[in-house]
């Protein structure tokens, strides 16, 4: 459940009113609104105590470390850094990018605590850091008149601006565009300038790994749970140039699977201030306007021996397969030649393993391919990664779903399930994670599509005493239903509720 937050301003407010009207000093009115709000349920994350302090005139926020730093950038951002008398050019630059590098990397090291964090937003950090990545740029423009060296070591700082730049971002993307309270329909912002100017940064230094590698990650942040972001930097040309860094990146993996990640938050719908998001429409965009999925398996097969980035890719294919067109464009592709050695290749990977089954399970949804996971091998793949990673939730949790899709109306998958012992795995997947809500859930839909048209095969999977954790799994409110459902079709005992007969009791005609 997410919980409700409040503004710097609210919580300001309540220490002002503490002091005033219960006489508290400034640091017993703080400690007061904390436990006020905690009991209500409040996340304070995004609170500064540092600024009520200072709204109340018992302290200044200016003291922090962070604001020092930011002062310094200003500064530099401000000063005139062309080469003094005697001097010549590429030492001018070189002094420029040291001056301005050392407040940078103090910075990065401070914004990781949340505290600092939201205090270097309350000040004005993301202009700031924003008016230093464009004069460090300039620095590092291709036409700029110093030498090759010089605008190495501006790349670098740039880099470090960038990377700066997403600590800051992390948790707090309103920092990029504030929301609008008045409106529960997310728009591409038309005051969009910020936006506009990382966007031409980036495509000034898509051929630079870290610089693309730190600049996606700003906007990956930038984008969480912040759906008018996302619509405006997609309006700016983003999905191109993730695409690109995915495509032409191949020897900077990191940068790859930051593109890769940034492409999946661009199909979310995670922003509970808007009534919906864009997410379906950005995949339908990436695979029908910008061939995203062509290009994707192009690198994938480029990284057959990175597990990291090959779990980073896979997500992002499980997440563009939203149509059934779709589905059949990744197999036609040679989605699963590529998926199903993977899983022999990176066995012992856990992430590769959870990644792959949930591209099987996604483009499981299309009848065609159903039979082509069959064919090749890919109902015994399935099974044999679980029983791999036994003690993995997640693996477990994936394999069941993928399971379940694989078998949905489709009799000879069911067959080949049961026949490669699939039944023993998913209750025993039952049984290693009983809490988990998720995997009770999946586990008892691949049962129940495995026997619903099966009826030969109830058998086999009642002798795994799959009856017997059914009834445990309908004993939770979250599981009842499929688990209920998986009895009715296996042919076991349920006791289906009434809640109203329909007798007519006290109606008055």
């Amino acid at each position: 459940m997410v919980k409700k937050q409040i503004t710097q301003d609210t919580f300001n407010e309540v220490v002002q009113e503490n002091i005033t009207e219960f006489d508290m000093s400034p640091e017993e009115a703080v400690n007061d609104a904390v436990e006020q709000f905690t009991a209500q349920g409040i996340d304070l994350s995004n609170i500064v105590k540092a600024l009520a302090l200072e709204a109340v005139g018992a302290g200044e926020a200016g003291e922090s470390p962070a604001v020092g730093l930011l002062e310094e950038l200003k500064t530099w951002t401000q000063g005139d850094h062309a080469a003094s008398e005697g001097q010549d050019l590429d030492s001018a630059v070189t002094a420029a990018v040291a001056e301005v590098e050392a407040p940078l990397s103090k910075l990065l090291e401070l914004l990781p605590e949340q505290e600092n964090r939201a205090l270097a937003g309350a000040k004005g950090g993301f202009t700031t850091l924003l008016a230093v990545i464009e004069r460090v740029a300039q620095l590092a423009a291709e036409d700029a008149p110093h030498s090759e060296d010089a605008k190495a070591k501006a790349t670098h700082a740039l880099g470090v601006a960038l990377q700066t730049l997403a600590a800051l971002l992390e948790g707090q993307p309103d920092l990029v565009t504030p929301p609008n309270p008045d409106s529960v329909v997310a728009e591409v912002h038309d005051n969009h300038q910020h936006i506009k100017q990382l966007c031409e940064h980036m495509t000034a230094f898509k051929h630079v790994g870290h610089i693309q590698q730190h600049g996606i990650t700003a906007i990956r942040h930038a984008c969480t749970k912040h759906e008018t972001n996302r619509q405006t930097f997609v309006a700016e040309g983003l999905i191109e140039l993730l695409l690109h860094c995915v495509e032409k990146h191949t020897e900077h993996p990191a940068a790859v699977g930051e593109a890769a990640r940034c492409l999946r938050i661009l199909t979310f719908d995670d922003d509970i201030r808007v009534a919906f998001g864009k997410g379906h429409e950005h995949a339908k965009l990436m695979v029908n306007q910008h061939s995203a999925l062509a290009r994707i398996m192009n690198t994938l097969a480029a990284f057959t021996e990175d597990a990291a980035t090959t779990a980073e890719l896979c997500k992002t294919l499980a997440k563009l397969a939203v149509r059934n067109e779709y589905c059949q464009e990744i197999v036609d592709l040679g989605g699963l030649k590529l998926l199903l050695p993977s899983l022999t290749a990176h066995e012992d990977s856990v992430e590769v393993a959870v990644s792959a089954l949930q591209v099987l399970r996604a483009i499981a949804g299309n009848d065609d391919v159903k039979a082509k996971i069959r064919e090749v091998g890919g109902v015994e793949a399935i099974i044999a990664v679980m029983t791999r990673h036994v003690k993995q939730r997640a693996v477990q949790d994936k394999g069941c779903a993928a399971l379940a899709a694989v078998c949905l109306r489709d009799v000879e998958n069911s067959k080949a399930v049961i026949e490669a012992g699939g039944a023993h795995a998913i209750v025993k997947a039952m049984v290693m994670f009983p809490d988990s809500a998720s995997l009770q859930k999946n586990a008892a839909r691949a049962l129940r599509n495995i026997a619903a048209r099966n009826p030969d095969l109830r058998a086999a999977i009642l002798a795994e005493s799959a009856e017997h954790y059914l009834n445990v799994a309908m004993e939770r409110k979250e599981t009842y239903e499929d688990a209920k459902a998986a009895l009715r079709d296996l042919g076991c005992k349920v006791t289906l509720l009434e809640p109203w007969k329909g007798n007519g009791k006290g109606v008055k005609e």
